[in-house]
């Protein structure tokens, strides 16, 4: 999982994996992730979509690789 979030963050803009780790990781509410952020609460929604979504894709890729079987 830390490999694939380190992945993700390195091909991310910093703020937005900043909200996602605020919001997902952390569990800050919306609301006080934006307002530390200086985005909006769509925006963290966004990023949390987006890379939820890539977290999901590249921890199966890695488990497919791992056990030879596709897990998407």
């Amino acid at each position: 999982l830390q490999h694939c979030l380190d992945r993700i963050k390195r091909e991310t803009p910093e703020k937005q994996f900043q909200a996602f780790h605020l919001y997902v990781v952390e569990e800050w509410p919306a609301e006080r992730v934006a307002e530390t952020l200086n985005i909006s609460t769509n925006q963290v929604y966004i990023a949390k979509c987006r890379l939820f979504d890539r977290l999901r894709g590249s921890l199966s890729q890695l488990l497919g690789e791992e056990y030879g079987e596709d897990f998407s």
